[in-house]
């Protein structure tokens, strides 16, 4: 007998939302866009047998997955990908600045580096149970770098999405590697992590390449507006259809967080660990990377804009307003 699929919510005509379970985040969304030929799935979930039975489901059912494509290499989104390539023979493209990440991350020295920066910035020792949990997880899934893509694309370039063309949009930010994907005779946009209801997104620094992540988030943003958006779809949450209004939501978020940065330093110098500490009091153990990290690009960032100088004392950044 065969097996009734999950439940696929159709969010627009030839457009299914498959929410995949992932911790910490709760779920991830991917999307399967209808073509003649088969499916094209938009990024895969995290690799957990959860993920694997809801898939396994939904192919054994009748869905014919002809391609993936990934908006960036994070892997709650590429996770799986390694698996539908090997398992289902079904081939995958990103972007060659993801497949970059990728092969930086196999070089296994993204764990020292991480440490590095947070004992850098003195918050290893206050988020040591959050820090380590990520590191683990992310050692745990080096394994999901470990393949070949099957297509690459640049920036400004067009992709079939389903039977449709799509422009890529490189939205860096989240991830250097990030893109979006816009339809433009349906006005849709693939989003990804660049925008999120409700919760927005963390701002990443990745590798030493990374110098400023929030002013690249904050001019991938503009960029966003420069297109006529009915329907984004998100990497989590729902799909969103006012996104210039999410995004100054998002935007007016960081600058909350940034003043409280600067009343900080008014007046003592301190390290963005001490302030990660005092602005994210109640931030859950699990989820403080997020907070520690958010504190440092923030601080990069105003300090690039001439709003603080750092020094390091004693091997550690100490940050002071510029004043």
């Amino acid at each position: 007998m065969q097996k009734s699929p999950p439940i696929l919510e159709e969010i627009a005509k030839d457009i299914y939302l498959v929410s995949i379970p992932v911790p910490l985040m709760q779920q991830v969304n991917c999307y399967l866009i209808r073509g003649e030929n088969g499916f094209t799935l938009i990024d895969t979930g995290l690799y957990t047998k959860e993920g694997i039975d809801i898939w396994e489901d939904l192919i054994s059912s009748g869905i014919f997955i002809e391609k993936i494509v990934l908006t960036h290499f994070h892997i709650d989104h590429i996770g799986l990908a390694k698996w539908f390539k090997e398992k289902h023979r079904i081939p995958v493209y990103i972007s060659s600045a993801g497949y970059e990440e990728m092969k930086q991350r196999r070089k296994g020295d993204y764990t020292d580096w991480i440490v590095s920066i947070f004992q850098l910035h003195d918050g290893f020792r206050s988020f040591k149970e959050s820090i380590e949990y990520q590191i683990a997880m992310e050692e745990q899934l080096l394994y999901a770098y470990e393949f070949e893509p099957d297509g690459l694309w640049a920036d400004n370039q067009y992709i079939q999405l389903g039977n449709e063309a799509y422009e890529t949009i490189w939205t860096p930010g989240h991830s250097p590697d990030h893109f979006c994907f816009y339809n433009h005779e349906r006005e849709i946009m693939v989003i990804g992590d660049h925008v999120i209801d409700q919760l927005s997104p963390v701002i990443l620094l990745e590798s030493s390449s990374d110098m400023n992540p929030l002013m690249s988030y904050y001019n991938s943003l503009e960029k966003m507006k420069e297109y006529s958006i009915k329907l984004a779809l998100s990497g989590h949450g729902h799909p969103i259809e006012n996104v210039n209004k999410r995004i100054e939501e998002i935007k007016a978020g960081h600058q909350y967080r940034i003043e409280q940065i600067l009343a900080s330093l008014k007046d003592e110098e301190k390290t963005a660990g001490q302030m990660s500490q005092e602005i994210y009091r109640k931030a859950n153990t699990k989820l403080a990377y997020g907070p520690i990290m958010s504190t440092i690009i923030r601080c990069i960032y105003l300090e690039s804009i001439g709003k603080l100088r750092s020094e390091c004392i004693d091997g550690k950044r100490v940050y002071r307003l510029a004043d």
